[in-house]
């Protein structure tokens, strides 16, 4: 159940979400992760969140200059 937290003093919110986020286990935010995707696909009318750009994994070596 989501829960409401109001704060008086200004605070650093991405820090307090990257916290809680840290906080659960990997499967749980495995989870969290599939149900938001789920979320997505249903306000989108069942289309897919983005179309593929036919890339797929691309690894390069990082060119370094030699002095």
């Amino acid at each position: 159940m989501a829960k409401v937290i109001i704060h008086e003093t200004p605070v650093d919110l991405s820090r307090e979400r990257i916290q809680r986020h840290l906080e659960k286990s990997p499967g749980e935010r495995f989870h969290e992760l599939q149900r938001l995707n789920k979320l997505t696909q249903k306000i989108s009318g069942g289309k897919t969140i983005g179309l593929p750009q036919g890339k797929g994994i691309i690894i390069r070596k990082k060119n370094i200059p030699k002095d």
